[in-house]
């Protein structure tokens, strides 16, 4: 029997998906990984590189996807600023209120506003970064100013790279392929780092 991961087969189960609920796809999850639950557990990178190569393919159109997606990532970003500013806080996990919100609080002092764009590009840091914006009470206009622009190259950055490689079936698969094999153990390493920083807070 062959046990060989088929890029193939996967890219095929979610081009059905991709086809009918493309759109529905990037912006939900978007949304969810960019609020500070979920989005430590989302791969929103994965799925929008995704969407950009099934818009290569001519599923949907790569403007409106990132629109899109754009407009996911300023939702769940204003909740994130918003639990910091309103207090609520305390319905986060422990180690991210002791540990995380106060090492954001000490990049945004180190980076001022820019410090949301820094951290867009750093998985679930950047809801982090927006809640402590957000304790901070920091104007929200201005957090939105910056948001909009940071949340714009990150989409653009991530639908452009699947669109780039759409064409090329082949590599698309192979890529599947490889996260598909070590994704598991990305997983477990995660599940391990966040025990221990739950037992074991700075």
């Amino acid at each position: 029997m062959n046990h060989m991961i088929n890029g193939g087969a996967i890219l095929d189960f979610f081009a059905k998906y991709y086809e009918n609920y493309g759109y529905l796809i990037i912006f939900s999850a978007l949304l969810l990984d960019n609020l500070i639950i979920f989005g430590l557990l989302l791969p929103a990178e994965f799925l929008v590189v995704m969407g950009g190569a099934f818009a290569r393919q001519g599923f949907f159109s790569l403007a409106t996807m990132c629109i899109v997606g754009w407009s996911g990532m300023m939702i769940g970003q204003s909740i994130a600023y918003h639990v910091g500013r309103y207090g609520l806080i305390w319905l986060l996990p422990k180690y991210i209120q002791h540990t995380q919100l106060p090492s954001a609080q000490s990049y945004i002092q180190k980076n001022g506003m820019m410090a949301v764009i820094l951290a867009a590009f750093s998985g679930s840091s950047r809801t982090i970064v927006s809640a402590a914006i957000g304790v901070g009470r920091l104007p929200f206009h201005h957090f939105l100013i910056w948001q909009s622009f940071a949340s714009a190259i990150w989409v653009i950055v991530f639908a452009g790279l699947g669109y780039l490689v759409g064409g090329q079936k082949q590599l698309v698969e192979k890529v599947i392929e490889t996260v598909a094999y070590i994704g598991p153990g990305i997983l477990v390493v995660w599940i391990i780092a966040t025990i221990s920083r739950r037992n074991h807070p700075l």
